[in-house]
């Protein structure tokens, strides 16, 4: 008895197959080389100042910051800025008495809000966002994990305004 060996012939499906899965593999190459390439190469950076509002701190850590302190991110240890200016204010609590139901204001004992004024080089990103460092992004809002020398914790950005000198 003859052995017979089927041959095996190159049709119209194999070469369909072929093309459609060239054709995944392109656009998927398109995709993720397109995805990487969304940023300006030419991105100009500027110089902002910013502030950290740092809520009810004790007094004994009010006098921690000083001009010229390197401030960075807690959390992605990214360099965010110099501090420029230091101000401490009485902390205050606004909010309602429980018992009477009405409006108050009082004073915080033994405790200050501190205000730091930050100079940075950042880059304008998307949406008004500003990337300092290569990929920190900062907005009137965001919440700092920040590390000064002498202190580390949590503060909110209240405003950011371009410094005088303009794009480098």
């Amino acid at each position: 008895m003859g052995t017979t060996q089927k041959k095996h012939k190159f049709n119209a499906i194999d070469a369909a197959i072929i093309i459609v899965i060239i054709a995944i593999i392109g656009a998927a190459a398109f995709f993720l080389s397109s995805g990487s390439g969304t940023e300006s190469p030419a991105a100009q950076t500027q110089k902002i100042e910013y502030t950290i509002e740092l809520r009810t701190i004790r007094d004994e850590f009010a006098d921690n910051f000083t001009v010229g302190d390197k401030i960075i991110d807690g959390v992605e240890l990214y360099r965010i800025g110099e501090i420029v200016a230091v101000e401490a204010v009485d902390a205050t609590y606004n909010g309602n008495n429980l018992v009477t139901g009405e409006l108050i204001i009082c004073d915080y004992p033994d405790y200050s809000n501190v205000i730091l004024t930050v100079i940075a080089d950042a880059a304008i990103g998307e949406f008004g966002r500003y990337s300092i460092d290569g990929g920190y992004d900062l907005s009137v809002g965001t919440a700092i994990y920040l590390r000064a020398p002498n202190y580390v914790g949590l503060g909110y950005c209240t405003q950011i305004r371009q410094s005088e000198g303009g794009a480098q």
